[in-house]
Protein backbone atom coordinates (compact mmCIF):
# COMPACT_ATOMS: atom_id res chain seq x y z
CA UNK A 1 0.00 0.00 0.00
CA UNK A 2 1.35 3.25 -0.83
CA UNK A 3 1.11 6.58 0.63
CA UNK A 4 2.17 9.72 -0.76
CA UNK A 5 3.67 12.97 1.59
CA UNK A 6 3.47 16.25 -0.47
CA UNK A 7 7.14 17.59 -1.38
CA UNK A 8 6.71 20.65 -0.24
CA UNK A 9 4.73 22.41 2.56
CA UNK A 10 1.55 24.31 2.33
CA UNK A 11 2.11 28.06 4.32
CA UNK A 12 0.50 27.20 7.33
CA UNK A 13 2.48 24.06 7.43
CA UNK A 14 5.57 26.18 6.73
CA UNK A 15 4.26 28.62 9.56
CA UNK A 16 3.88 25.48 12.17
CA UNK A 17 7.16 24.13 11.40
CA UNK A 18 8.93 27.58 11.81
CA UNK A 19 6.92 28.05 15.29
CA UNK A 20 8.04 24.86 16.58
CA UNK A 21 11.70 25.19 15.45
CA UNK A 22 11.12 22.28 12.57
CA UNK A 23 12.98 21.62 9.34
CA UNK A 24 10.49 21.33 6.72
CA UNK A 25 11.94 17.47 6.57
CA UNK A 26 11.51 16.92 9.83
CA UNK A 27 7.53 18.12 9.59
CA UNK A 28 7.09 16.16 6.24
CA UNK A 29 8.90 13.11 8.28
CA UNK A 30 6.09 13.34 11.07
CA UNK A 31 3.32 13.56 8.50
CA UNK A 32 5.22 10.12 7.15
CA UNK A 33 4.69 8.81 10.32
CA UNK A 34 0.99 9.04 10.75
CA UNK A 35 0.71 8.07 7.34
CA UNK A 36 2.79 5.37 8.16
CA UNK A 37 0.31 4.67 11.28
CA UNK A 38 -2.78 4.25 9.55
CA UNK A 39 -1.67 1.29 7.13
CA UNK A 40 0.03 -0.30 9.92
CA UNK A 41 -1.31 -3.44 11.42
CA UNK A 42 -0.87 -4.75 15.13
CA UNK A 43 -1.92 -7.65 17.45
CA UNK A 44 -1.81 -7.97 21.04
CA UNK A 45 -1.33 -10.89 23.98
CA UNK A 46 -1.82 -9.73 27.06
CA UNK A 47 -1.13 -6.03 26.90
CA UNK A 48 -3.02 -4.95 30.32
CA UNK A 49 -5.93 -2.92 28.46
CA UNK A 50 -4.40 -2.06 25.16
CA UNK A 51 -1.16 -0.07 26.39
CA UNK A 52 0.47 -0.48 22.69
CA UNK A 53 -2.71 1.08 21.18
CA UNK A 54 -3.16 3.65 24.24
CA UNK A 55 0.53 4.87 23.31
CA UNK A 56 0.03 5.42 19.96
CA UNK A 57 -3.20 7.07 20.14
CA UNK A 58 -1.61 9.28 22.65
CA UNK A 59 1.55 10.01 20.09
CA UNK A 60 -0.77 10.77 17.78
CA UNK A 61 -2.95 13.39 19.53
CA UNK A 62 0.17 15.01 20.26
CA UNK A 63 0.77 15.53 16.84
CA UNK A 64 -2.42 16.81 16.19
CA UNK A 65 -2.46 19.25 18.69
CA UNK A 66 0.86 20.32 18.92
CA UNK A 67 2.68 19.77 15.08
CA UNK A 68 -1.07 20.13 13.59
CA UNK A 69 -0.87 17.21 11.87
CA UNK A 70 -4.42 15.63 10.94
CA UNK A 71 -4.62 12.01 12.45
CA UNK A 72 -8.51 11.13 11.94
CA UNK A 73 -8.81 7.41 11.08
CA UNK A 74 -4.71 6.97 10.92
CA UNK A 75 -4.65 4.76 14.12
CA UNK A 76 -3.04 1.23 13.15
CA UNK A 77 -6.10 -1.71 12.67
CA UNK A 78 -6.11 -3.82 15.76
CA UNK A 79 -6.34 -7.09 14.17
CA UNK A 80 -6.70 -9.45 17.47
CA UNK A 81 -6.00 -8.88 21.06
CA UNK A 82 -5.89 -11.89 23.61
CA UNK A 83 -6.37 -10.93 27.41
CA UNK A 84 -7.23 -13.64 30.19
CA UNK A 85 -8.72 -10.93 32.92
CA UNK A 86 -12.26 -10.49 31.69
CA UNK A 87 -12.62 -7.11 32.94
CA UNK A 88 -9.84 -6.18 30.62
CA UNK A 89 -11.76 -7.87 27.69
CA UNK A 90 -14.75 -5.37 28.97
CA UNK A 91 -12.68 -2.55 28.63
CA UNK A 92 -10.79 -3.46 25.58
CA UNK A 93 -14.08 -3.40 23.79
CA UNK A 94 -14.46 0.13 23.94
CA UNK A 95 -11.08 1.04 23.60
CA UNK A 96 -10.58 3.56 20.49
CA UNK A 97 -8.36 0.94 18.87
CA UNK A 98 -10.03 -2.14 20.24
CA UNK A 99 -9.00 -5.24 18.33
CA UNK A 100 -11.39 -6.97 15.86
CA UNK A 101 -11.14 -9.67 17.50
CA UNK A 102 -10.47 -10.47 21.40
CA UNK A 103 -9.48 -13.89 22.75
CA UNK A 104 -9.64 -14.42 26.44
CA UNK A 105 -7.68 -18.09 25.77
CA UNK A 106 -4.70 -17.95 23.43
CA UNK A 107 -5.42 -22.28 23.14
CA UNK A 108 -8.32 -20.75 21.02
CA UNK A 109 -5.83 -20.08 18.10
CA UNK A 110 -4.83 -23.87 18.31
CA UNK A 111 -6.44 -26.75 15.86
CA UNK A 112 -8.59 -29.02 18.29
CA UNK A 113 -6.20 -31.71 18.33
CA UNK A 114 -3.65 -29.23 19.75
CA UNK A 115 -5.87 -27.68 22.20
CA UNK A 116 -6.57 -31.53 23.28
CA UNK A 117 -2.80 -32.39 23.51
CA UNK A 118 -2.12 -28.67 25.28
CA UNK A 119 -4.71 -29.70 28.28
CA UNK A 120 -3.15 -33.05 28.73
CA UNK A 121 0.30 -31.79 28.76
CA UNK A 122 -1.20 -29.21 31.25
CA UNK A 123 -2.94 -31.72 33.40
CA UNK A 124 0.61 -33.54 33.83
CA UNK A 125 2.59 -30.64 34.37
CA UNK A 126 4.86 -31.30 31.29
CA UNK A 127 4.11 -27.90 28.79
CA UNK A 128 7.52 -26.70 29.13
CA UNK A 129 9.74 -29.94 29.11
CA UNK A 130 7.82 -30.91 25.75
CA UNK A 131 7.53 -27.34 24.22
CA UNK A 132 10.95 -25.27 24.94
CA UNK A 133 13.03 -28.02 23.02
CA UNK A 134 11.41 -27.98 20.29
CA UNK A 135 10.69 -23.69 19.87
CA UNK A 136 14.82 -23.81 21.03
CA UNK A 137 15.93 -25.81 17.92
CA UNK A 138 13.42 -24.00 15.42
CA UNK A 139 10.92 -21.12 16.58
CA UNK A 140 9.49 -22.34 13.29
CA UNK A 141 7.94 -25.09 14.92
CA UNK A 142 5.53 -23.13 16.67
CA UNK A 143 3.72 -21.57 13.97
CA UNK A 144 2.86 -25.71 12.92
CA UNK A 145 0.64 -25.49 15.81
CA UNK A 146 -1.60 -22.74 14.79
CA UNK A 147 -4.73 -24.15 12.47
CA UNK A 148 -4.59 -23.12 8.94
CA UNK A 149 -6.52 -20.94 7.16
CA UNK A 150 -9.15 -22.81 5.01
CA UNK A 151 -10.77 -21.48 1.76
CA UNK A 152 -14.89 -21.83 2.10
Amino acid sequence: MDFAVPDSLSPAEESVSSSLGLSAGELKSLKALVERLGITTVSTSYSGIDAPGTSVMMMLATLECVFGIATKDKHPRHLWAVEIEESCRTELQSHPCKGDCIFGDITGFLTPRMQNEMRDLHAKDKLYTVFMPLLRNNARNALQMLPRATSN
